[in-house]
C-alpha cells in the first residue's frame, strides 16, 4: 500500500459542499498531525474541481496542493476509480496507493470492481480516523468579514430550503417552513437559498413574495461563502448547503439535525461540530429519518422559538453568539433567552 509520509492522495468527486468541506477539514487535520507531509494531490472531476479548488486555496496552507482533473462525471465513484486505474495517473506509484475521501466506499465494493490488487489499495473516509478531525473548528487563512448589526436596521436572514432528494424525501424541506419564512420576513430581510436558480424555487413551490433569492448556479463554493458572510444568520432544514453558511462565520439554526440520533453517522452529535465558526444550534428530530418525522408535534414551535432567540442574541450583541459552539438539542427541547447574559436556556415544548 502506498503510504509515503510526505505525500497524501485524495479523491474529491461529489458535487456536494458538505462532503468537500469535510474533506478539506480532514486534510488540514492530517497536515497538523503528519509533520513530514509536504504535498497533497487531489483527483477530481472538472465540475467538482471548479466548485471546490478556490475554497481549498483559501484554507489549506503549509503544504503544496496539486489538483488533477478527471474527465469522468461527478458523483460517480465507479467512474472515478475506473479512470484512475485506466489512465497514467497511478503509474507514478510503485505500489497500490491509499486514497482519502469524505465519502464511504466499502471494501466489498472495491473488491467487486476488481480495484483491490490492481492499482488502488484502499479508500479511507477522512473524518473517521483518529487524528484530530474534531479537535478544531473550521479555520480560514484570513478571517472573513461578517455583518455587524445596526440597531436601527433589520437583520439580514438566510433561509435554506432543499428539494433535491428523490429517494430520501424526508430530507427535503417541510411545508411548515413556508409559515416560518412568512413569520420571519416581518422582522428580517429574508433571502432564500439552497437551490440552483429562480426557476428551481418556482418549480418547487418556494417562490414566495417579499423575499430575495440566492441561486448557486455557476458559483464556486467560496463565492457562495463570501456572499453568505454578508448576512447576519442562517436557518433552514439540515443540509450541506447550510455548511457553507456555517463556515462563512454566521450563526446557524438547523431544523431536524438527524445526525445527532447516532446510528450510521460517525461522530453522532459531533458530526457537524467542526463547522461551528460561531454559534450553531441543531434541533434533533423525535426519531430516525422517515417520511413521517415531520408529523411530530412541536416542530414549528421549536424552530421558530430558537430563531427568535438567536435574533435576540444578535440584537442585544451577546458575546455568546460569536463563540464557536455547536449546541445540538434533542426532541422536544429548544433554545430560549436566559436572564443571565452569559448563558443560554433550554426549554422543552409541551
Amino acid at each position: 500500500m502506498y503510504t509515503q509520509p510526505d505525500t497524501l492522495l485524495a479523491i474529491c468527486h461529489r458535487l456536494s459542499p458538505g462532503d468537500n468541506i469535510r474533506l478539506l477539514h480532514g486534510l488540514k487535520a492530517r497536515i497538523r498531525n503528519q509533520p513530514l507531509l509536504k504535498k497533497i494531490i487531489i483527483f477530481s472531476p472538472k465540475s467538482v474541481l471548479d466548485r471546490t479548488k478556490q475554497l481549498c486555496e483559501k484554507t489549506i496552507s503549509g503544504v503544496s496542493t496539486k489538483w488533477i482533473k478527471l474527465n469522468c462525471e461527478d458523483n460517480e465513484i465507479r467512474a472515478v476509480l475506473s479512470e484512475l486505474n485506466s489512465k497514467r495517473h497511478l503509474k507514478q506509484f510503485n505500489t497500490a496507493p491509499l486514497f482519502w475521501t469524505s465519502y464511504s466506499v466499502s471494501r466489498d465494493y472495491l473488491t467487486k470492481e476488481r480495484l483491490v490488487g490492481n492499482y488502488i489499495a484502499d479508500i479511507l473516509r477522512i473524518d473517521q480516523q483518529e487524528f484530530g478531525f474534531y479537535d478544531k473548528t473550521w479555520e480560514w487563512k484570513r478571517p472573513l468579514r461578517s455583518q455587524k448589526h445596526s440597531s436601527n436596521k433589520k437583520l439580514s436572514a438566510l433561509f435554506f430550503v432543499r428539494n433535491d432528494c428523490k429517494v430520501d424525501t424526508f430530507r427535503n424541506s417541510p411545508k411548515y417552513h413556508l409559515e416560518i419564512i412568512n413569520w420571519l420576513k416581518k422582522s428580517c430581510k429574508v433571502t432564500i437559498a439552497g437551490l440552483e436558480d429562480r426557476k428551481a424555487y418556482s418549480d418547487a413551490d418556494w417562490d414566495i413574495d417579499g423575499v430575495n433569492f440566492h441561486g448557486f448556479k455557476n458559483n464556486s463554493f467560496y463565492d457562495q461563502v463570501r456572499e453568505f458572510s454578508r448576512h447576519h444568520f442562517a436557518a433552514g432544514i439540515n443540509c450541506s448547503a447550510l455548511d457553507l453558511a456555517s463556515i462563512a462565520g454566521i450563526p446557524v439554526i438547523r431544523d431536524c439535525e438527524f445526525q445527532g440520533l447516532g446510528g450510521r453517522y460517525f461522530g453522532g452529535s459531533k458530526f457537524n461540530s467542526f463547522l461551528a465558526v460561531k454559534l450553531n444550534v441543531g434541533l434533533a428530530p423525535q426519531k430516525n429519518p422517515t417520511d413521517t418525522w415531520f408529523n411530530a408535534p412541536h416542530l414549528p414551535h421549536r424552530f421558530e422559538s430558537t430563531i427568535e432567540t438567536v435574533i435576540g442574541l444578535l440584537k442585544n450583541k451577546r458575546k455568546l453568539i460569536d463563540k464557536p459552539d455547536h449546541l445540538l438539542l434533542s426532541y422536544p427541547f429548544y433554545l430560549k433567552n436566559s436572564k443571565d447574559p452569559n448563558s443560554l436556556a433550554v426549554y422543552a415544548s409541551t
